[in-house]
């Protein structure tokens, strides 16, 4: 280690760290990046498959959430500051090629995720940031203005001011532990609790029969209580995928973070399958597929309609033996086939928890911290940004975009 004392320090070496130390450092100040793992920009090289959907061109305030506050408006400020159109031309300054793919994602070029992650390392360290791995900050004090960050093997470096972006508790492996709350929290800060956002939702029944199917549809979510029920969640539509045990796709995962367990509530998830169609205009179908195929089996009702795999799964729901004859299928039977296809319900049983999220709803009540500088409002000295704020988007690039617009910000802010 060079020395011990830095104008910032900046805790966390991922999306919005690195960021952050490219904007400070590039302000003439002495920056360090302290990093628990052994290489930095680790949940990177993971994200996207490998393949990085690193921004979100059509990204806008709105398209953000707070478990406690009004992300909107907060967003819409930090965006202020540097928005998707600013942070390709900072990618671009990076030297990062990038492609457009469907709704606003971009990626790199290449198609890796290693592209994205060595542009934001050789950045920061080209503008003078100093990158420390292994350096697992386990607390942090502020002493005569000055922070003091202690490592878990005892070594301690002081800072003037420190850019907190240790992320949330989304993707465990990858060394995202919460830790970066309690160490907001010490410093006087409140933090709405932070649950799995972006998983996998387990349900209670056995969807073995259909795992491994992908289909597109509206998913709802609701929770039952004994006051009745309530839509916790408007319809996401987009690709649902089934598991032996879950369903997941973007349209899942973008409802799951609504998903907190109140006692004596029960929760469901409903899926419109064949959206085209109004119900009543869907009976009507199937019962002219019955009449065309009645020489052959049940089967030719959602034949084409559906993967075999899940008409096959409708039909049995509804009480129908897809290689039975078409002849022994009633209108009630038929009835129920369409209601499924337009409400196929599954119970929810909880989420597939913090291992499986890719990110967290929840952190540092946004109250407390200036959307324009991400400077804490409790701490002087001190900013926040990434996921340690409560702002969490939906699937597509959006948590990256918020990664990079909060780092470059509090990197900006502080090295001024």
């Amino acid at each position: 280690m060079a020395k011990d004392h830095y104008d910032i320090a900046v805790a966390g070496a991922g999306a919005s760290g690195l960021m952050a130390a490219y904007a400070a450092a590039g302000g003439g100040r002495s920056v360090v990046v302290l990093e628990k793992n052994d290489v930095p920009a680790k949940k990177i090289y993971a994200t996207g498959n490998g393949r990085c959907n690193f921004l979100n061109c059509e990204a806008a305030p709105d398209s953000y959430l707070s478990r406690g506050s009004d992300a909107e408006s907060f967003v819409s400020r930090t965006f202020g500051q540097a928005g998707p159109e600013e942070l390709l031309d900072v990618f671009e300054t990076m030297g990062l090629m990038y492609s457009e793919e469907e709704d606003g994602r971009m990626y790199p070029r290449s198609g890796q995720a290693k592209a994205v992650a060595s542009a934001l390392v050789r950045s920061a360290e080209g503008a003078g940031a100093e990158i420390i791995c292994g350096f697992d900050v386990v607390s942090a004090e502020k002493k005569g203005g000055r922070f003091v960050l202690r490592a878990g093997d005892g070594r301690t470096v002081t800072a003037g001011r420190l850019i907190l972006a240790m992320g949330g508790k989304a993707g465990i492996r990858f060394g995202s532990d919460g830790r970066g709350y309690k160490i907001a929290q010490s410093l006087g800060h409140s933090v709405e609790k932070p649950v799995p956002a972006l998983v996998p939702l387990l349900c209670a029944e056995d969807l073995s029969p259909v795992a491994g199917v992908r289909c597109k549809g509206f998913v709802s979510f609701l929770k039952i209580s004994e006051e009745g029920s309530s839509l916790l969640a408007f319809d996401s539509f987009g690709e649902i995928q089934f598991t032996k045990d879950s369903l997941s796709g973007i349209c899942v995962m973008d409802v799951s973070r609504n998903f907190v367990i109140e006692e004596g509530a029960s929760y469901r998830a409903v899926c419109d399958i064949l959206w085209e169609y109004e119900q009543s205009e869907l009976v009507q179908v199937l019962r002219s597929r019955r009449e065309a195929f009645s020489d052959q089996g049940a089967y030719m009702l959602l034949e084409s309609v559906l993967a075999d795999k899940l008409a096959s799964y409708v039909l049995g729901r509804a009480g129908i033996d897809p290689e039975g004859p078409m002849k022994d299928v009633t209108d009630a039977r038929l009835s129920s086939a369409a209601q499924l296809c337009k409400r196929l319900t599954f119970t929810v049983t909880g989420t597939k928890g913090w291992p499986d999220a890719q990110t967290t709803a929840g952190g540092v009540r946004l109250s407390q911290a200036d959307p324009g500088t991400m400077e804490s409002t409790i701490c002087e000295g001190l900013y926040l940004c990434g996921e340690t704020l409560d702002v969490d988007g939906p699937c597509g690039g959006y948590n990256l975009t918020w990664a990079f617009a909060s780092g470059y910000a509090a990197g900006k802010a502080a090295g001024e």
